[in-house]
């Protein structure tokens, strides 16, 4: 996002992000493309597996800000396992917070 600012900065000193509605979804989308082809759809199946078929929809929140949703078909083996470990993930994530909570109410 900084070489984008820059670029428009060196176009107009009053040029800022805020200014370039395209151009900023130009650089979501470009960087978007990127990531998914480096770390999901890479030659050999990115860090979740080998994505079988995706469907991406870009949208604009109110306050102007670019966000995507994305979901993600795998086989059924690679899907078991991508989803046994979301699951230990997050079931980590939840003791962990438990605990800090039962330590913040003892104290």
């Amino acid at each position: 996002m900084h070489d984008l600012e820059d670029m428009l900065h060196r176009f107009s000193h009053s040029y800022t992000y805020g200014n370039a509605p395209v151009e900023r979804a130009q650089h979501f989308v470009h960087r978007l493309d990127d990531f998914m082809k480096l770390h999901i759809l890479g030659q050999k199946g990115g860090g979740l597996g080998t994505v079988q078929h995706y469907t991406m929809r870009l949208e604009l929140q109110q306050r102007g800000c670019l966000h995507a949703h994305i979901i993600l078909w795998f086989d059924n083996e690679q899907g078991q396992r991508v989803l046994v470990s979301f699951r230990k993930r997050k079931a980590t994530e939840t003791a962990s917070r438990n605990l800090k909570d039962a330590d913040e109410n003892a104290n």
